[in-house]
């Protein structure tokens, strides 16, 4: 599948005053090309050529979407080249393919996985936060900063992130894998799980292993963070070794589990994901010292 231009996330100027305004981009931003990331619903757009990014006017409208079918947009930000914006349509313009979300973040490149996180984030949050939940009013998006307002009582209301520890634990040359009945026939992970009120990271990753598995864990190292928009996770990763225990998986969340070694994995997820991360990070560290 084409996925259309490059964009480098770590390019992206996230300037709040942008978010929620197309108004509010500078001359400068003016005169550069403009691409959009389109959603009916929950599911991706995908142009006539099968990529990702609709060219766009600098109001953030691709040629084939009208603005009165437009139900939200957000200003993503701006780096040296363009402005990259997110929207979601009520109408489905003649050409345009859809895309289940999960299944485009399994195709898309690395470098366009943040882009397309943060538009299905906030959009996701704006189709589901329409009415305050202290008096029922209606919610209305302020264009200088990225939140919503009360239009009665005043309360504000901004995009949440949900803390999620994932965890690699090693045990020598194995790793602990798992997998839920929501995933792929035959692939495996790693155990994850979100964090609770009160908890620590530290304390949310122990216990969501010895829940799962049964298993203590000792050791625990922060290794890298990742966006996930399943709604809007923020997943922490970690390793984390093997300290005691016997393996009982929770079959409640869990239908198979084991430990692998690291020359004998099964079906693995793709390799933009934290997961996958982690684990060719450990099998790489494993082969430098062997």
């Amino acid at each position: 599948m084409s996925w259309g231009i490059t964009l480098l996330p770590e390019l992206i100027s996230r300037n709040a005053s942008e978010s929620l305004d197309r108004r509010q981009l500078t001359d400068k931003d003016a005169v550069k090309p403009a691409y959009a990331i389109v959603f009916s619903g929950r599911e991706l757009l995908l142009n006539e050529q099968g990529a990702m990014y609709w060219s766009c006017s600098t109001q953030g409208v691709p040629g084939a979407f009208s603005q009165e079918t437009i139900v939200q947009h957000y200003v993503l930000g701006s780096d040296s080249r363009a402005v990259f914006h997110a929207i979601e349509v009520a109408d489905v313009a003649s050409g345009a393919q859809r895309e289940d979300l999960r299944s485009a973040m399994g195709q898309v490149a690395e470098s366009d996985a943040e882009p397309l996180a943060m538009a299905a984030s906030l959009l996701n949050w704006g189709r589901k936060t329409q009415y305050c939940a202290a008096c029922a009013g209606t919610l209305v998006a302020i264009s200088e900063e990225r939140y919503k307002a009360c239009g009665q009582c005043q309360a504000h209301y901004y995009p949440p992130v949900s803390p999620c520890v994932i965890v690699l634990v090693s045990k020598g040359d194995e790793v602990l894998l798992a997998r839920s009945p929501r995933h792929k026939p035959g692939m495996f992970t790693l155990l994850a799980g979100f964090v609770e009120p009160g908890e620590t990271v530290e304390q949310a990753l122990a216990r969501e292993v010895y829940e799962e598995s049964g298993v203590r864990v000792r050791n625990l190292q922060y290794i890298a963070s990742q966006p996930w928009p399943f709604a809007h996770n923020l997943m922490l990763g970690y390793h984390a070794e093997f300290e005691s225990g016997e393996l009982v998986l929770d079959k409640d969340e869990l239908e198979a589990g084991g430990w692998f070694r690291i020359d004998q994995l099964p079906e693995l997820p793709p390799m933009f994901t934290l997961s996958r991360q982690l684990i060719e990070q450990y099998i790489a560290r494993k082969k430098s010292v062997s």
